[in-house]
């Protein structure tokens, strides 16, 4: 990584247009994006915009993903809010992309419009999230992380109803572990999952409801929590709730639990009442299913 930052920028678009033709998922064609990202300079601009006229599609989607998070960014006093100074230059360009014909190409535009806070793009276009491309659909709850519109919440609200496991599971994500809102539709949307096949999705609804202190979601804590596999999330969820009828299902679990000793007794904690419910937690451990940032617990509406 460190002699990518003193590679011209020449070899580095060279690099970063072979790596995606091969379709490398190393971590080195990352890094190569990054660099360029970062760097934000005109020569990548330049390439990025030739890109996006090309005929070839590989190379339009390569121009969607140097464009995304492109240049400086300033994050405000809490190091939460971020914006780009570039933006100007870079959103007309993906606006642009998310017209194409290739699914690959308007996914990769929807996401960048996302890191760039331009919802209103992305919402002007509503066949977009019933697009035929699971990809472009899963963009879309992506790129609407942060959206607080009604018609942004409405979008996600039936994505995470999506047949496709991704595009649920990232929808339930953003309405249950990224959103600060509560409406009585979010919760609905996220007690639909609770019961949902897929792991993931159905963690990230229990999550969701144990933020906005929902007690309706404590009976399907301690179905997680007499599972035979317990997952990290019900555990969160169990210390988000903070429920005295989840002190009995976590001491239980003592005997049984290894993986994060500490995460269940933090759990405990806040179950039995001893800590403060606005403390801030960041939850971690590198297999965790869902780790999210640091976040405040919800109201009840």
């Amino acid at each position: 990584m460190a002699k990518l930052l003193y590679s011209p920028t020449s070899v580095l678009l060279e690099q970063a247009l072979v790596l995606w033709h091969e379709n490398s998922e190393t971590d080195e064609r990352w890094d190569v994006f990054y660099t360029l990202g970062t760097r934000g300079d005109d020569e990548t601009l330049d390439a990025a915009k030739i890109w996006c006229a090309n005929t070839d599609a590989t190379k339009r989607e390569l121009a969607a993903n140097l464009l995304n998070q492109f240049g400086e960014r300033i994050f405000d006093n809490n190091g939460r809010g971020v914006t780009f100074p570039s933006a100007g230059r870079v959103v007309p360009l993906l606006e642009k992309l998310i017209d194409d014909p290739e699914a690959g190409v308007i996914a990769s535009a929807i996401i960048g419009l996302g890191w760039y806070s331009a919802y209103e793009i992305i919402l002007a276009r509503p066949s977009l999230s019933t697009h035929a491309s699971p990809s472009v659909r899963f963009a879309v709850a992506c790129g609407l992380n942060g959206a607080e519109s009604k018609a942004a919440i409405d979008i996600l609200i039936a994505l995470a109803s999506d047949e496709d496991d991704e595009v649920r599971d990232r929808a339930s994500w953003v309405l249950g572990c990224e959103s600060m809102l509560d409406t009585p539709e979010i919760r609905q949307a996220l007690m639909r999952n609770l019961d949902d096949w897929q792991t993931d999705t159905r963690c990230e609804a229990l999550v969701g409801l144990a933020r906005r202190k929902d007690a309706r979601v404590i009976p399907h804590i301690k179905k997680e929590l007499a599972a035979v596999t317990v997952y990290y999330v019900a555990i969160e969820a169990a210390g988000h709730i903070a429920s005295p009828e989840l002190v009995k299902p976590l001491e239980e679990l003592r005997s049984r639990w290894d993986e994060d000793k500490d995460l269940l007794e933090r759990a405990l904690i806040c179950c039995k009442g001893l800590s403060d419910p606005k403390e801030r937690w960041l939850w971690g451990g590198e297999d965790n299913i869902f780790i999210p940032n640091w976040v405040t617990d919800m109201t009840e509406s």
